[in-house]
């Protein structure tokens, strides 16, 4: 986390690689590698990272209500809705950025309104190391990001 706070994205890249080879079921390390990668403009990559994190972070949860076996590390379930509103909105970014097309569009959108629909205190937030993030906690940032991409749409269906 050192190397991302710092900004130096290729060194916390290479390190989220690495403890993803020793806790490949972390929901928290895909979604910390999602956020190199969309720093770096990687956008496919940190969607299909995304996507992942989602499905682990799903996993933790089923197994931290009993309904699954994880023979790794299992994230604490207090944390694991501001992981998953987190990941969703770095999701929605990366799908937004990566093309002006409706359907992709929607499918953005579609993700902020999941995160948006998880209810967050600023002290959840600080659960996940990143609460400096306000689109995690603030529903107005949320809110603003869900209207450029309605606008986004309206323009598309305009044309």
């Amino acid at each position: 986390d050192a190397a991302f706070v710092a900004g130096n994205m290729s060194a916390a890249e290479h390190h989220y690689v690495e403890a993803r080879r020793l806790l490949p079921s972390d929901g928290a390390l895909a979604s910390n590698l999602a956020a190199c990668y969309l720093s770096a403009s990687k956008v496919a990559e940190c969607i299909n990272m995304c996507t992942e994190a989602l499905r682990l972070l799903d996993e933790n949860e089923q197994a931290a209500q009993g309904m699954l076996e994880l023979s790794e590390y299992v994230l604490p379930s207090c944390t694991l809705s501001a992981w998953r509103k987190l990941t969703l909105v770095r999701r929605a970014s990366a799908t937004c950025w990566s093309s002006s097309e409706r359907d992709v569009l929607r499918r953005g959108l579609a993700d902020f309104e999941a995160a948006q629909a998880i209810e967050l205190s600023p002290e959840q937030a600080a659960a996940t190391g990143v609460s400096s993030d306000r689109s995690l906690w603030d529903k107005e940032v949320l809110a603003r990001d869900m209207a450029k991409v309605r606008q986004l749409l309206l323009q598309e269906e305009n044309t």
